[in-house]
């Protein structure tokens, strides 16, 4: 019976320093020409996504999951070019936040090619862009 509490005690910072967010980004149906990318937690980068204006740029779904999330931000950059061509490095407009938790957020490019959070269920934000409304 003492095992299970000790490992209950040890287990229970450990789940509390982790993350599971399911993470959604859409684009303002005004949006101009341009590219997003994300920069994770983990110093990894997630895939450009290229948006049209006047199109309908469907949604983009993604995770983010991994432990200690909250110890660097996940960071959202919008491009006026393709950042994956040499050369281009600096972004357009960009927002981050650090986060935690296990739950749903979304992310949404606004009319100016500005990103920010737009919604968040279950997701914790230390500082940075923590949503609106």
């Amino acid at each position: 019976m003492n095992f299970l509490l000790l490992l209950l005690l040890i287990a229970l910072p450990l789940i509390a320093l982790a993350c599971d967010i399911k993470a959604t980004l859409k684009f303002n149906p005004k949006v101009k020409n341009g590219f997003a990318r994300f920069k994770f937690f983990n110093e990894t980068y997630g895939p450009v996504y290229e948006y049209r204006e006047g199109e309908n740029n469907l949604p983009q779904k993604f995770q983010m999951k991994g432990t200690f999330c909250n110890m660097k931000p996940t960071i959202l950059e919008t491009y006026e070019e393709d950042p994956r061509m040499p050369n281009i490095t600096k972004p357009f407009k960009t927002t981050q936040a650090f986060l935690e938790g296990f739950g749903d957020m979304e992310y949404q490019i606004g009319d100016m090619n500005t990103p920010y959070v737009s919604s968040k269920i279950g997701v914790f934000c230390g500082f940075g862009d923590c949503g609106r409304g």
